[in-house]
C-alpha cells in the first residue's frame, strides 16, 4: 500500500508519493502529515494547501 498525496504550495499543485516505510504507523492521515511537514520543511515560506489523498494497493511480487 502507498498514498499519493496532493497539494499546493504558493500557486503550484502537484503530488507527493508516501510509502509506508516513512511512516510510524500505516494509516493515510500519517501519510498526509508526512507530506505536509516535508513540503512545509522545504518550503517554510509559502502558504501549503492539502487538495487530495489516494490509497493504492500492491500486490506480492509487484515492483512498488
Amino acid at each position: 500500500m502507498y498514498w499519493e498525496v496532493g497539494i499546493k504550495i504558493g500557486a503550484e499543485s502537484g503530488q507527493v508519493t508516501v510509502h509506508p516505510a516513512a511512516l510510524l504507523e500505516s494509516e493515510w492521515s500519517n501519510a498526509v502529515e508526512h507530506a505536509l511537514e516535508m513540503a512545509t520543511a522545504l518550503y517554510p515560506q509559502q502558504r501549503i494547501e492539502l487538495e487530495w489523498v489516494k490509497e493504492y494497493e500492491t500486490t506480492e511480487g509487484s515492483i512498488d
